[in-house]
């Protein structure tokens, strides 16, 4: 054990929970579906088409769920299921396990992909917070457009800002605000993980500009 049995173990666990993420149900049925000699580029574009599937479903899914107010517990832990996969499969793919042969394309895609997971993490906890936790929540003058409310609080947690308008009121608000706080830091954690360049990829820049220092 190189890296010390704590590593090994958390290393076990993340990798094992990535086999309970359903984005990849949809990969396995993509890769299933694509004939047997097709090339490695005919592969990923039917990964990448089921991943953008999965992903409309889960936006459908989500909005379909808040219009209708939907308050059922079988429901709120599909969505917090949603929130826990949303959030693994960039933690994984974006910082656990990190692929050093990103082309500019796939660089942008990703990135893409990372932001529009942040939003919808955002929107599934306004969802969670207008309709599951309503009356757990002090919601001020925006007591009369709890949609309005539940976003722009969402959005707030999400950068960590507080609101003199917006505020839990008991602990099942504080500890659903709490786990969004929590959520949105890894995630910001993964953006400036990827966006920070190391030392090797200073190096390489500077080598390929012509400098030399």
């Amino acid at each position: 054990m190189q890296d010390g049995f704590i590593y090994e173990l958390i290393n076990v666990i993340v990798s094992s929970l990535n086999y309970l993420n359903i984005v990849q149900l949809f990969k396995f049925v993509a890769k299933k579906l694509t004939p047997t000699n097709s090339s490695e580029d005919e592969i990923i574009a039917n990964a990448n088409i089921a991943i953008d599937i999965f992903i409309v479903l889960k936006w459908v899914f989500i909005i379909f769920l808040w219009l209708n107010d939907t308050t059922s517990p079988f429901w709120t832990l599909a969505v917090g299921y949603l929130i826990w996969s949303n959030l693994h499969t960039y933690f994984y793919h974006h910082l656990w396990k990190k692929d050093k042969n990103l082309g500019y394309k796939k660089t942008r895609r990703r990135f893409m992909n990372l932001i529009q997971a942040l939003v919808f993490s955002n929107i599934a906890f306004a969802y969670l917070y207008s309709s599951v936790f309503y009356n757990n929540f002090s919601w001020g003058f925006y007591s009369g457009d709890k949609y309005l409310g539940s976003v722009i609080y969402s959005f707030l947690q999400s950068f960590f800002i507080g609101s003199n308008n917006i505020y839990p009121v008991n602990s099942n608000g504080g500890l659903v605000s709490m786990i969004q706080v929590l959520v949105s830091f890894l995630f910001i954690t993964v953006i400036l993980s990827t966006s920070i360049p190391t030392q090797k990829e200073k190096i390489t820049k500077r080598k390929k500009d012509g400098i030399q220092k």
